[in-house]
């Protein structure tokens, strides 16, 4: 992964060596991966499956982009589907009308796309 570095000169860098490479007024400089344990991914994962917390507010604790406690949170839920609860009489009800709403939603959607546009130009 590079990293771009503007306004600096390869002076203030007390090594030149390969890792970094320079592009006219602009240097590039070789990031190391950072790495993670396994506790730490595991407790972020938990934090947003468990708390209902945004990756986001995650990630910015923990100072990392988003993307990477999203991958956790994709591995815990994979690693841990079968310990979460069946879903309750109520709630299958509720996710069956969402369907249902969503498929109407879907089938409109595609009707009004269909539909030749005009424009509407006021007169005056």
């Amino acid at each position: 992964m590079w990293t771009l570095l503007t306004n600096w000169r390869a002076s203030h860098f007390l090594d030149c060596g390969p890792h970094k490479v320079r592009s006219g007024k602009e240097l590039f400089v070789a990031m190391k991966k950072a790495t993670f344990t396994p506790d730490l991914r595991d407790e972020a994962a938990r934090l947003v499956v468990e708390n209902d917390r945004r990756i986001a507010d995650v990630a910015r604790e923990i100072g990392v982009g988003e993307t990477t406690p999203g991958n956790w949170v994709m591995k815990y839920r994979e690693d841990h589907a079968g310990e979460e609860p069946p879903l309750e009489l109520s709630a299958r009800a509720e996710l069956a009308e969402l369907r249902r709403r969503t498929r109407e939603q879907e089938m409109e959607l595609a009707f009004l796309k269909r539909l030749p546009r005009t424009s509407r130009r006021s007169s005056g």
